[in-house]
């Protein structure tokens, strides 16, 4: 899988069939959709693309979160879908462009001879053309489109608004269903008031990256993944209201069987399921107990999880 960042290079004579789309998550929906797509290319003898941004669109607004970092969904792509070649477009570079020249352009620019795009796709300049544009734009010059319906879930579409919705609400397994893979970051430990080693369940501290969402705060069962090894954990994220906190939301991850120094280094936290809410207790004697009860309820997810497996 080839990644293009405003340099594409098309094959002489070859032309393509796009994906569009942001594929935030790469989640079933997006799955879907380019696997489509790529059945498209190869029946037709065409190369299979996909387009999507480098950075978040702007019309999401300052505040918008994200699922998935740009090398995550470039991982997730080549894993799932594995087509010829990602396209990383500048959002900046094509926001002033009228539906009609951006569909001007993605065939100039790639040879594209079909575009594929979920029901809710926008474009052109403030989000003006929708898909049944694309659609119609594409046909009037001579080339191809479709417009693939949305997958759904226990009746509900299934969308990055979604899945961010169930992260809101602690539903870390439907989430995961969803996505293909449990939700979580890679970020530096960092060093925090070592309460744990006094109450003899040492962790570790990381805060998440923004602008990726933030589940709902609680505490997790969770796979932390330190140099490429893969460990059981029990993460509290929140702003652990037992203990003084400056109201930062941090990721307080007790690695289970495990025994070493990571500080400075990065690990990866994914969250597999809630134990509980994030609560305030009365004294330390009780936090240690509900603690003790987590570590013991994650092994036994673990144990079950994978014995089903």
């Amino acid at each position: 899988m080839e990644i293009f960042e405003s340099n594409y290079k098309s094959q002489e004579g070859k032309e393509c069939v796009l994906a569009l789309g942001n594929f935030d998550g790469v989640h079933a929906g997006h799955v879907h959709l380019m696997k489509r797509a790529k059945e498209y290319a190869k029946e037709n003898n065409l190369l299979f693309g996909v387009y999507t941004f480098l950075d978040s669109p702007k019309f999401f607004g300052a505040h918008h979160s994200i699922l998935t970092t740009t090398q995550q969904r470039l991982s997730y792509i080549k894993e799932r879908v594995s087509p010829d070649f990602v396209y990383l477009e500048k959002f900046d570079d094509v926001k002033n462009l009228s539906p009609s020249q951006f569909v001007d352009c993605i065939i100039e620019k790639f040879s594209c001879k079909c575009t594929f795009c979920g029901e809710n796709f926008s474009f052109g300049f403030k989000a003006s053309g929708k898909s049944d544009d694309l659609l119609l734009l594409m046909k009037q010059k001579g080339k191809d489109a479709h417009i693939v319906d949305s997958l759904k879930d226990d009746g509900e579409i299934v969308s990055s608004t979604l899945i961010k919705k169930l992260l809101s609400e602690g539903d870390a397994q439907r989430a995961e269903r969803l996505l293909g893979a449990p939700y979580g970051f890679t970020s530096k430990v960092v060093h925090g008031a070592h309460l744990g080693h006094k109450l003899g369940f040492p962790t570790i501290n990381q805060v998440i990256p923004t602008p990726l969402v933030l589940p709902k705060f609680g505490v997790y069962a969770t796979v932390v993944i330190v140099d490429s090894k893969e460990y059981m954990g029990v993460t509290n994220f929140g702003v652990k209201p037992t203990v003084s906190s400056d109201g930062t939301p941090v990721a307080e991850t007790y690695i289970i069987d495990f025994d070493g120094d990571i500080y400075e280094k990065y690990a990866g936290i994914y969250f597999l399921t809630m134990l509980r809410e994030e609560k305030k207790f009365g004294s330390l004697d009780e936090l240690i107990e509900n603690i003790k009860l987590n570590v013991k309820q994650t092994r036994e997810f673990f144990k079950e999880k994978y014995e089903k497996n």
